[in-house]
Parts: C-alpha cells; structure tokens; sequence
C-alpha cells in the first residue's frame, strides 16, 4: 500500500484537540450482564442498567453470525433463555455490544451441554467516532494506558494522514477534514485490544 504522509503545518488536515466526553458516556453506559449455563444446551443471558441501544449476537467460530437481536435504546432490562439444540457442536462467542463498549463471553457447545468459563470474558471498549460536513471527532477510553493511531486512508487504501497518540487512558480529539478531495474515506482507529474502522464521504 502506499503511503502518503501529510505536512500538518501546512495542511487543512489540522489537528483540533477537544475536551473528552468519553469518561461521563462510560459512567452512563455500564450494563451489568449475567451469562450462565442451563438446563441441556441452552444459555441463560439476563443484562441489567441498559442505558441505550444494544445489540446482542452470537457468533460461531469463524466469527460469523448465527443469532442478532437488537434491544431498544428505551429498554433497561434483557432476559432470554437460548437453546442451542439445533446449532452445530464446535466453539461460539456471546456477544453484547453497547455505544462504548462490546463484551465477549466464549463458550462451547458440546453434544449435551455448554462449557463456559466466565474468566473467558473479555471486555473492549469501542471509540465514539462522530462524523460532521468537515470534521470527524473521537472519544475513546482505554483499559489501561497505550498507544492509539488514528488513520484516514482513502478508498484506494492510500495513508493520507496518521496520528499517533502515545501513553494515553482517555482520548478526545476532533480532525479537520474540509480539504479532504471529494470522495469516500475510512477513518480508522487501532489500540492494542482491536481495530476500528468508519467509512466517510467528502463531497456529493
């Protein structure tokens, strides 16, 4: 792929720093979820303090979707009971993705029962990308402190502008696009956990 570096000082790619409103929408947005095993090959998923829409998946071992079901930005409370008898036996992941954060549990379906081992789970927080006529604005809250690298590639796959922000928890930043050729672009977000990508038009 080729690269094409821009000279911030003078491009209309400025960077705008901005204050970070990704502390308060996590405090908001922090759902208590209860995943247990049941009776023969079912799972038992009870979430509590939902706080907006919510989409719950889950997906097979190649990461495809058997199951998607989104939950109403006024609903607070999800309980259902899956039976799994009629998918394949093999390795599956519940899935429950809030707007900051997505919360894998694995588990396996074996010919009579489930296995699932609630250290498994893992939790990822999720960038709040905002896309505006001339400016595309992050907040991101990370686990722990790292590095984050910011990217605008075109369609084509060519870099035409990177950041990289060293040593950081909290992330609040708004980049200036006016400038950008008219066309599609994809503003992609990687940290240490997962990468995350927001396809954007510039012009008609």
């Amino acid at each position: 792929m080729k690269r094409v570096f821009v000279n911030l000082r003078n491009s209309a790619l400025a960077l705008g720093l901005m204050l970070t409103t990704a502390a308060a929408a996590m405090a908001a947005d922090y759902p208590s979820v209860l995943i247990k095993v049941g009776l023969g090959q079912r799972l038992q998923v009870e979430i509590q303090q939902l706080a907006g829409k919510t989409e719950v998946a889950l997906v097979n071992a190649l990461d495809e979707t058997v199951f998607q079901e989104t939950v109403g930005a006024n609903q607070r409370y999800y309980a259902k009971t899956f039976n799994l008898a009629n998918l394949e036996t093999g390795d599956y992941t519940f899935v429950v993705r809030t707007s900051t954060r997505e919360i894998r549990q694995p588990f396996s379906l074996q010919d009579r029962s489930v296995a699932l081992d609630s250290k498994a789970r893992r939790e990822v927080f999720l960038p709040q990308i905002r896309l505006q006529e001339d400016a595309v604005e992050i907040n991101l809250l990370n686990r722990q402190v790292a590095t984050v690298r910011v990217s605008i590639l075109t369609r084509e796959g060519e870099l035409v502008y990177e950041d990289v922000i060293p040593n950081v928890v909290s992330l609040g930043r708004r980049y200036n696009v006016s400038h950008l050729e008219d066309g599609e672009y994809t503003f992609v977000v990687r940290t240490p956990e997962r990468e995350f990508y927001q396809n954007f038009q510039r012009g008609n």
